[in-house]
């Protein structure tokens, strides 16, 4: 007789527009869990943020029955809606807590973190950095939580740089618009310098403004599908991503998939997530940031040398890896 199945409920967060990174997580480490989990991915239907919706969603996900239900991020409301010991709740970040004040903030801090967490029988945060920033805001021992890092989403890439060409300026890719991206400084960092900024997201006025001021030459791509996200790091020889704060840090894997030489912070979870295969500064400090650039643009840094530094460091992040960690959790959340 064969050994019974364990039955698994996925849930992925509502349908929105340009969202697709989570999306593109339970796609790749789903396709890879062992056989003997019997898993199923259920999108939660009602996208509005209002106590009216998340209790539809809530209701919506307790018609569902399994062994293991895995709140793959963002719902963590549905905690109070499934059997606590069987659930697991799987937390990206806690970073937008640091953005709010008053009310909003007490309000998404107890009712999506400090409850959550305190209820739900298993954790699991996507680096050893967003695992130590919700201790911080949940001041809970954490002792139910563990660490599974998300997939590298690109197979690997190769591609000549302009580095290698020299017949063209370097083009930096930066990603993201929002505070914690720092973009105003990376756009500081590159002025009188000879490269090109291809910055994915849209801009803010300000940011158009600081760009013009600069004289800095750029090519802004907004709402990128996949394929264009993937042709994007193609075009990009590089990627400057100094970030104030992540809770992984997914384009450090996506460039040094594409072969592209990475410049990122030395604090948050870019260094746990580079793996020692990319170029860190000090995201507070604009002339660290040149001060990475500029050897680049003068091929004083082996880029060889760093490119297959990154190749290595995505082995850590292989679909199979993810799923075999899932899976070893789906298990011992059954067993305990």
């Amino acid at each position: 007789m064969k050994d019974q199945k364990t039955s698994v409920i996925i849930f992925l967060r509502p349908q929105r527009p340009q969202a697709f990174s989570m999306e593109r997580v339970v796609e790749l480490f789903t396709k890879e869990l062992p056989e003997d989990i019997d898993w199923k991915v259920v999108r939660l239907p009602h996208a509005k943020f209002s106590p009216i919706a998340l209790l539809k969603n809530g209701l919506f996900a307790r018609k569902y029955s399994a062994d293991v239900y895995h709140i793959s991020g963002e719902s963590h409301y549905l905690v109070f809606f499934l059997p606590r010991k069987r659930t697991i709740l799987t937390i990206h970040d806690s970073l937008v807590l640091g953005h709010l004040k008053g009310i909003k903030r007490w309000i998404l801090r107890w009712f999506f973190f400090v409850l959550p967490v305190h209820w739900v029988g298993k954790v699991t945060t996507i680096s050893q950095a967003s695992k130590a920033d919700l201790q911080y805001w949940a001041k809970h021992s954490m002792n139910h939580a563990e660490i599974v890092h998300d997939p590298y989403t690109y197979a690997r890439q190769s591609a000549p740089t302009a580095f290698s060409r020299k017949n063209q300026p370097p083009v930096f890719m930066t990603i993201g618009t929002k505070f914690n991206k720092n973009i105003e400084r990376c756009i500081e960092a590159a002025a009188g310098l000879t490269c090109r900024l291809l910055m994915i997201g849209r801009l803010s006025e300000s940011q158009k403004k600081l760009l013009t001021q600069h004289k800095i030459d750029y090519d802004n791509r907004c709402d990128l599908t996949d394929d264009q996200l993937y042709q994007a790091y193609r075009d990009a020889d590089a990627l400057l991503f100094p970030s104030l704060g992540e809770g992984f840090g997914m384009p450090i894997l996506e460039a040094q998939a594409f072969g592209r030489p990475v410049i990122t912070s030395n604090c948050s979870s870019m260094p746990e997530v580079a793996g020692g295969a990319a170029i860190l500064v000090d995201p507070e400090s604009t002339s660290a940031i040149r001060i990475a650039v500029v050897p680049l643009l003068e091929s004083k840094v082996n880029v060889t040398e760093l490119v297959e530094k990154g190749y290595r460091n995505l082995e850590r992040f292989s679909s199979q890896q993810i799923a075999s960690a899932y899976s070893e959790t789906y298990q011992n959340l059954i067993k305990n």
